[in-house]
């Protein structure tokens, strides 16, 4: 008697093999389309962080160099600044309380315009030279110069390193009139 083998299937260790292989792939597929998702969100945030600041340093930068004047330049960090613009009028830039968060806000009379969103915080929780910094430095017959200093960062606290980021943002602005103070 002869005993027949059937070719046509597979065996145990073979549906084995496939298995542990299908699940050895879809563990690495998971890993990295959870890396990108982290990765993505890092970098949504890290762009929303960078284009508040960089919006907020074009204002007080645009504002300084077309200003007639900045009206206390002692060389000392500060954290308001306030100028006169050439319509006579002043602006003062500052850190501003929004409820419970810390903002860059530019303050002509009455009117307060926040030029960072909700979302993002100067950090701490005080308003003082450590948040927003601006140091003034005024030259005999030059126009005056301003260092403007200060981070931003996502509000909440978070245990994943994945969901945290602070970008700090410096520059040095120069005034293009002379006049003295």
């Amino acid at each position: 008697m002869e005993m027949k083998h059937n070719t046509t299937g597979f065996t145990f260790v073979e549906i084995l093999v496939t298995a542990g292989i299908i699940a050895l792939m879809s563990g690495i597929a998971a890993q990295i389309f959870i890396s990108s998702s982290r990765n993505g969100a890092k970098s949504d945030l890290i762009r929303n962080i960078k284009q508040n600041g960089e919006f907020s340093l074009e204002v007080i930068t645009r504002m300084i160099q077309s200003a007639k004047r900045i009206t206390a330049c002692s060389g000392v960090s500060a954290p308001t600044l306030t100028i006169e613009n050439r319509d006579g009028g002043s602006t003062t830039f500052e850190c501003s309380f929004d409820g419970t968060v810390t903002r860059i806000a530019s303050r002509s009379g009455s009117l307060t315009e926040y030029l960072t969103t909700g979302g993002l915080s100067l950090g701490g929780s005080a308003c003082d030279a450590s948040t927003l910094a601006f140091v003034c430095t005024a030259r005999s017959g030059l126009p005056s110069s301003v260092q403007i200093n200060f981070t931003l960062s996502q509000i909440g606290e978070s245990t994943k390193a994945y969901e945290e980021a602070n970008i700090p943002f410096q520059t040095t602005v120069t005034t293009r009139s002379n006049e003295e103070l």
